[in-house]
């Protein structure tokens, strides 16, 4: 019998036990997900984020980040690069270009998650301290990006090379022995123009 339609002397239990079936099926509902969702602990990207800008090389990270995924990279519908065992956090080289990567658990048929971003290449030998038309004692520290770029750093006054050496790292310290205007030039080895300049003044 339906408990829904009772007869009127029995209508306050009928009413109880139609909000405790609807309550019950609520909860179903609630605790079953419908077929073809995804469990709430699947694998998703976290960076980089959709439709971003991002330096190669470009880390790639994703929730729960113990997970060991394949991964693959597709530009223009073609694929770039396939590596399988990877974990999350890993960076790759991508060339410039608007880039899908995909995530995927190693034997399934779907990827488990994607995402897509526009690879940039690296400023190469940025100066990022002193900043510009700065006044500044001795020594000057000079920083770059990127900061693991060995680089030739060069100071000028007045034209003239007054420091110069090879092989630094970012974050490096020279002294200026003569107070006064300084041009900064980071090299990289080798070419023929600096990667980036400015003038600061030595007090």
């Amino acid at each position: 019998m339906n408990t829904c339609t009772s007869a009127p002397n029995s209508l306050a239990v009928s009413r109880g036990r139609c909000a405790l079936a609807a309550l019950l099926t609520l909860t179903q509902l609630a605790l079953w997900p419908a077929t073809g969702t995804a469990a709430d602990d699947a694998t998703r990207i976290t960076e980089p984020r959709k439709d971003t800008r991002v330096e190669s090389p470009v880390v790639l990270e994703w929730k729960p980040a113990g997970q060991r995924m394949t991964i693959e990279f597709y530009q223009a519908g073609a694929l770039l690069k396939k590596l399988k065992d990877q974990r999350s956090g890993e960076a790759y080289q991508i060339p410039p270009g608007m880039t899908e990567a995909k995530i995927w658990v190693e034997g399934e048929s779907l990827p488990t998650d994607s995402v897509w971003f526009t690879a940039t290449e690296a400023s190469r030998g940025q100066l990022i301290r002193p900043a510009k038309n700065a006044t500044l004692e001795s020594p000057l520290r000079i920083e770059w990006r990127p900061k693991d770029q060995l680089m030739t750093v060069e100071l000028y006054q007045d034209g003239r090379l007054i420091e110069k050496r090879a092989n630094q790292k970012s974050g490096c310290r020279i002294p200026v022995e003569t107070p006064g205007r300084t041009e900064v030039k980071i090299w990289v080895e080798g070419e023929t123009k600096p990667r980036d300049s400015r003038w600061v003044t030595v007090e």
